[in-house]
């Protein structure tokens, strides 16, 4: 027969019959308190000599809708059983139930980082010539250049390179550059340009690695005379800017032994104008040439073509 509940100092009471079970008598029994109650209730449960807990506590708090088991072994088994002081059970007080109080809900407001504008190219190459005004000039490769400097420029974290090459000959000189990866050209908007005799540009590359290590063999540069290009016969008196044979291959400097020795030093042949590593045909071949610098390669130097 299932035990029915019986209600008892506010709680409910339910007692289990004596069990037997491999060889030994056992008592269980539940109390629980109802979620009515709305109470916490202390509650002591002692069990007689004749019996050893097994599960449970001695003393322990009920919250409401809460129960608890208690499980004893009775010690000696067989002999007249009877309820008398197999346990006893008090109700020690009631605690009003803690209620956790209300906190409440204070929406988070998402904190929007500021993000800097940027600034526009027009700015950017405004603020770079404001830093260079007074700066010195140089020759180089023909060209007037002036300052040609690192700067870093207010409202912007990057670092900058500015130079300024002005065109200083009678002829208009065509000027191609070929950045290195790590830098982004700025201004001006091709990487290739015509400067007519006296005009000059700026140029402001954006270095992409903050902090990184600096170099200032930041580019390459190709001059070539728009008016020299032109050739007739076999190109002895050619005075271009080509430095590639028809093939591609980048031409040996004149004046380096290696990867291939010559005997076409420019001290030899000054009216050949043996300049860097320019096409010329200075000893009087079909066409102009050049040494290549590739040392693995079975011909030493490959036939070129002028640029225009």
């Amino acid at each position: 027969m299932v035990p029915e509940w019986t209600l008892w100092n506010n709680l409910k009471w339910k007692e289990a019959t004596r069990m037997e079970y491999d060889d030994k008598e056992y008592y269980i029994g539940e109390i629980m308190n109802p979620e009515l109650n709305a109470l916490d209730y202390v509650v002591e449960l002692t069990f007689g000599d004749d019996f050893t807990r097994l599960f449970g506590e001695d003393k322990f708090t009920l919250s409401p809708g809460a129960s608890s088991f208690a499980v004893a072994e009775r010690k000696v088994k067989g002999g007249e059983f009877s309820w008398a002081g197999t346990y006893t059970l008090n109700v020690i007080g009631a605690i009003p139930a803690v209620v956790a109080p209300v906190v409440p809900v204070v929406p988070v407001v998402p904190v929007v980082p500021v993000v800097p504008v940027a600034l526009t190219k027009e700015q950017i190459v405004a603020k770079v010539l404001a830093k260079n005004a007074d700066e010195p000039c140089s020759t180089w490769k023909g060209m007037k250049v002036c300052y040609q400097k690192r700067v870093t420029i207010e409202g912007d974290d990057n670092d900058y390179f500015v130079e300024s090459i002005e065109n200083p000959k009678s002829t208009t000189q065509t000027l191609e550059f070929t950045w290195k990866p790590e830098w982004t050209l700025i201004n001006p908007a091709s990487t290739s340009f015509n400067l007519a005799p006296g005009e000059k540009e700026t140029n402001i590359a954006r270095y992409n690695t903050k902090g990184g290590a600096f170099s200032w063999s930041i580019y390459s540069l190709r001059i070539f005379d728009q008016v020299s290009e032109a050739m007739t016969g076999n190109g002895e008196d050619y005075r271009g800017g080509q430095n590639k044979t028809e093939s591609g291959k980048e031409c040996q400097r004149w004046s380096y032994q290696w990867p291939n020795k010559h005997p076409f030093a420019p001290s030899a042949y000054p009216e050949s104008d043996l300049i860097d590593n320019n096409c010329r045909n200075p000893d009087g071949d079909a066409t102009i040439w050049c040494f290549i610098e590739d040392n693995g390669a079975k011909n030493k130097w490959e036939k070129c073509l002028p640029l225009v």
